[in-house]
């Protein structure tokens, strides 16, 4: 921002309250100096070979003229000065700023396709769960269990899978915490939290399953229609949600729509 008039009005009458307090004290020297014996056909402002220079033209010419003008001139210098380091702070502020905004646009964009992963990686470990519950009606026992011991293999990678691409959303969360809003930092971040602490569990009749899959569908999606709010003019989410639509029971549904409190 450049000075404000109020700013250059208030730096001038600083410097005339200076100036008149100089005037005040350099006359007051001159004059209790003025007793000096003059010549009496020397007029006051008389200056030449036989007549000095009386208190008054010494305060006139000394203080008014030169260092009256000294000071304007410092004072019109210190000023440009002033003006010259707040543009260029005003120009280390807009640089700053704009690396920001492009910071944000990067880390809204990375976190998106990154939650894109998540359901990718969520949606594989439901399939293998499938194949693995299916292999249990085939005939051949070895058959079942070479597969079953296949699928679970599988499984344990997914989950790794899983677990990394979640690591990186936070890794992003902590890169750039101080760009992005609060709210939505702490909401992708619960659902990370949420996601991580449910695992692929064992039931007593042998077969798998992979507790509120629905569940953390529906929140990563909401995640991600958040996150396509947000507008690269602006760097603004907008204020507009989009609401849930799914066919999840009304239990299932209240777990989900805790992420948007």
């Amino acid at each position: 921002m450049k000075p404000s008039i109020s700013h250059f009005q208030g730096t001038k009458f600083t410097g005339v309250l200076f100036f008149l307090a100089f005037l005040a004290g350099t006359s007051t020297i001159h004059f209790a100096a003025g007793v000096e014996e003059r010549d009496s056909t020397c007029e006051r402002f008389d200056w030449n070979q036989s007549c000095d220079l009386s208190p008054t033209a010494h305060l006139l010419v000394g203080d008014v003229l030169i260092a009256g003008g000294i000071g304007g001139v410092l004072a019109f210098i210190f000023y440009r000065l002033e003006h010259r380091n707040q543009m260029k702070i005003d120009k280390i502020l807009e640089s700053q700023q704009a690396l920001n905004d492009r910071r944000k646009d990067y880390a809204i964009e990375h976190l998106k396709s990154t939650l894109n992963l998540t359901l990718f990686a969520m949606s594989t470990i439901r399939g293998s769960i499938t194949h693995y519950n299916a292999a249990r009606m085939l005939k051949e026992k070895s058959d079942q269990k070479w597969i079953q011991s296949t699928i679970l293999s599988q499984l344990k990678a997914q989950e790794g899978k899983l677990g990394r691409i979640l690591q990186n959303v936070r890794t992003i969360l902590t890169a750039s915490n101080d760009v992005l809003e609060p709210n939505v930092v702490s909401r992708i971040w619960g659902v990370c939290n949420y996601i991580i602490g449910i695992e692929v569990q064992q039931k007593e009749d042998g077969t798998m399953m992979y507790p509120k899959y629905n569940v953390c569908i529906l929140k990563v999606r909401y995640l991600i229609q958040l996150l396509q709010t947000y507008s690269p003019v602006n760097h603004l989410f907008s204020e507009n949600e989009e609401p849930y639509e799914s066919p999840l029971i009304p239990s299932e549904l209240g777990e989900v729509k805790e992420v948007q409190q």
